[in-house]
């Protein structure tokens, strides 16, 4: 019987239980619906936090810019401060998820082992506040 090993299991582990709670779209092909986000289902530790969204603003240049384009207006990868998410949807809970994981059979990567927790939630922080900036009706609460 062959061993599975590094991160694949923790992977599949995750990936199920988010799908299976409610947090990842079942049925749609991985695409959410395009309209506003009801993005707070779960608390970012960071939301607000000026210091931590300038901390997130300078993770994300570092590590996701070259595929998301400067301040997240999209390139490689698609707009993340436009409040559109296609592949898992954009609550807090599905972003962490997506950076965490990664989109298996897509280009991208799992950060779980290069980003801490923290870190994730001031990207996410980030991408929230810009989103405000950039497309202010897309974070309105139903």
């Amino acid at each position: 019987m062959r061993r599975l090993r590094g991160w694949a299991p923790v992977r599949s582990f995750l990936l199920a239980f988010l799908l299976g709670c409610g947090f990842l779209p079942a049925g749609t092909g991985g695409r959410a619906v395009a309209g506003p986000a009801k993005w707070d289902d779960v608390n970012n530790p960071y939301e607000g936090n000026l210091e931590a969204i300038g901390e997130g603003r300078e993770l994300f240049s570092e590590r996701c810019s070259f595929c998301h384009g400067t301040l997240g207006r999209g390139a490689k990868g698609p707009c993340l401060s436009c409040g559109h998410y296609y592949y898992r949807g954009g609550t807090n809970a599905q972003l962490f998820a997506t950076i965490t994981a990664g989109i298996p059979g897509g280009q991208m990567g799992a950060f779980a082992s290069s980003l801490t927790g923290e870190q994730i939630w001031k990207i996410i922080a980030f991408l929230r506040d810009q989103t405000r900036k950039d497309h202010p009706e897309a974070l309105k609460e139903d």
